[in-house]
């Protein structure tokens, strides 16, 4: 079991670097201004550091951009419901299996406009503060408490 978890993880690790370093190299752009924080921020003499984080609003707004549209994980483990509820009409009774959809909602037009394209700048505030901004629907591994 711990070795198929060690697996798992190395699979959507690689999934998801693979996938950012795809969007970046068709996306000049967002490389050039990934590649100008990170100068200003750390520069060459050091390595990144989790410490670094809060300094880098855009380099997190890649990674979450990245995250939401490699959608590494569109269907999701099973879950049970823990109540009766109503979708579309139907009535599903408490315990009912369910395997929830997070593409549905990593793609959705609705939450994520030009759900297409790569725009990280859609995870960052959006009032000029040059911060990450707080978004519930990125759900890249689904939701939940772990």
């Amino acid at each position: 079991m711990c070795l198929d978890l060690w697996i798992a993880g190395q699979e959507t690790t690689s999934k998801v670097l693979a996938w950012g370093v795809a969007q970046l190299l068709n996306n000049e752009n967002c490389l050039d201004k990934l590649y100008a924080e990170l100068d200003t921020a750390i520069g060459t003499d050091r390595l990144v550091s989790v410490a670094d984080r809060p300094n880098l609003p855009y380099t997190n707004a890649v990674i979450n951009e990245t995250l939401r549209i490699a959608n590494i994980l569109p269907n999701n483990v099973l879950h049970a419901l823990t109540r009766e509820v109503t979708v579309d009409g139907f009535k599903l009774p408490k315990g009912t299996a369910i395997v929830p959809q997070v593409s549905a909602v990593l793609i959705d037009d609705a939450v994520f406009s030009e759900p297409k394209r790569f725009k990280p700048e859609r995870f960052l505030e959006q009032n000029g503060a040059n911060s990450l901004a707080r978004c519930d629907e990125l759900i890249p591994f689904s939701v939940g408490k772990r």
